[in-house]
């Protein structure tokens, strides 16, 4: 006021609403006494103008918003009374409180919780060894998430990383394009359930980590708690020439292929082969998980093996071949063999290969003859003293000579002077 200072002003009038529905200037009414009730609670005004609004203990403001609650008020000078002008002057307002929900939020809750994954075991040479379950795609129900005001999971903050040497927690916007998740990220419950979080451990780590997070109703998060991810380690095969020569014919002693398999959460006693292959692993790197193989023989280039699935074998040698006389051949063999574990959801795998040294089939013995002088001895295909008679293996006779060192070729009939 102008001409007035706030020490003469009077309230005369209060009442609920906006000035749109209470634009009457009011000389009374509202004063004092038990005040004015508004929406959410209740003012009261003295004629000097003091006030106090008071909030209704309860109310229907949703949880965690607020609202407005306003009131019209009158106020005059004293102009009518103690100045010239005949009567006072008046004006309408309005003054409005904010109020919050009377509904308090309980503070939502989870668990600490674990998740299983399958080792990431590779080879540069042949990509992933176990099939599947190597990488795990979080889901709501991961989180163990509980209200008791039966409000939505809205969200989740992680909180502390996971150990970036042992693998990656990443996040996907768009489903297809992945990046790491950083400290303090807010992840949605509806991206969670549109499988956009996930965790790939690094190949061949059989670390186990873990990240901190927190849980969020809508309205305020939780304590703290951990998802802890266990890796599930593989079988590891290690390549295998085993040592000694077989010879043709040959029948090795069983033995147990899981000898040269090792896993560090596993016993031998509970891998279980479950294919079997010729050749090396460079045609045969493909997972054989439907025993193909597994307890019958499988031939190879120079024998067979027998395997049976707790890994017991043998080998045996063909009874001929065509390796050179004095000289030894390689047969090799590829197998794949699992653990018994399914907390991830399935079993691990692995491939590597068993090598056996063959011996030549060919078994030569030296022959002697005797011819007295100036005479000549014939010997036919077939009598007694053939050279090929007592030889193992031998068809043909292809080189002939005085000493080891200048042997001549064959090629048809050959003469050699002694």
């Amino acid at each position: 006021d102008s001409d007035d200072d706030d020490s003469v002003l009077v309230v005369t009038g209060v009442a609920a609403g906006n000035e749109s529905t209470n634009n009457t200037i009011k000389t009374s009414g509202g004063i004092g006494g038990a005040g004015v009730s508004g929406t959410y609670g209740t003012l009261t005004v003295a004629a000097d103008g003091t006030y106090t609004y008071t909030a209704s203990s309860s109310n229907n403001i949703a949880k965690g918003s607020t609202a407005t609650d306003t009131f019209t008020f009158t106020t005059r000078d004293d102009e009518g009374s103690t100045g010239s002008a005949g009567s006072h002057a008046y004006d309408v307002g309005t003054i409005t409180f904010t109020v919050a929900s009377s509904a308090v939020n309980t503070a939502p809750t989870a668990s600490n919780s674990t998740i299983y994954i399958n080792e990431n075991n590779q080879v540069s040479s042949a990509g992933d060894r176990t099939p599947s379950n190597i990488t795990h795609t979080f889901s709501t129900s991961d989180f163990n998430y509980s209200d008791s005001d039966s409000d939505s999971f809205s969200k989740v903050k992680i909180t502390t990383l996971e150990n970036a040497s042992y693998g990656a927690l990443e996040y996907s916007s768009d489903g297809s394009t992945w990046t790491d998740v950083t400290l303090n990220q807010e992840i949605t419950a509806a991206d969670i359930g549109n499988n956009r979080l996930r965790f790939t451990p690094t190949a061949n780590s059989e670390s186990n980590t873990s990240f901190g997070f927190r849980v969020h109703d809508g309205y305020e998060y939780s304590s703290f708690y951990v998802m802890s991810i266990s890796v599930n380690s593989a079988p590891n095969v290690t390549d295998t020439t085993i040592s000694g020569t077989v010879a043709a014919g040959a029948t090795t002693s069983s033995a147990d292929i899981h000898d040269i398999v090792a896993d560090t959460d596993d016993s031998d006693s509970v891998l279980v082969v479950t294919g079997v292959a010729s050749g090396n692993e460079s045609s045969n790197n493909t997972i054989i998980t439907n025993d193909t193989g597994v307890g019958s023989a499988v031939t190879g280039s120079y024998g067979s093996i027998t395997v049976a699935a707790d890994g017991t074998y043998t080998y045996t040698a063909s009874s001929t071949n065509n390796i050179a006389y004095g000289e030894t051949a390689t047969d090799t063999f590829t197998f794949t063999t699992r653990d018994d574990e399914t907390n991830s959801g399935s079993f691990a795998y692995d491939i590597g290969t068993i090598t056996f040294t063959i011996a030549s089939s060919l078994g030569l013995t030296a022959d002697t003859d005797t011819a007295n002088e100036d005479a000549t001895v014939t010997v036919n295909d077939g009598d007694s003293e053939d050279v090929l008679e007592d030889d193992t293996s031998a068809s043909s006779v292809s080189h002939i000579g005085t000493a080891v060192d200048s042997l001549t070729a064959i090629t048809g009939s050959q003469s050699v002077t002694g």
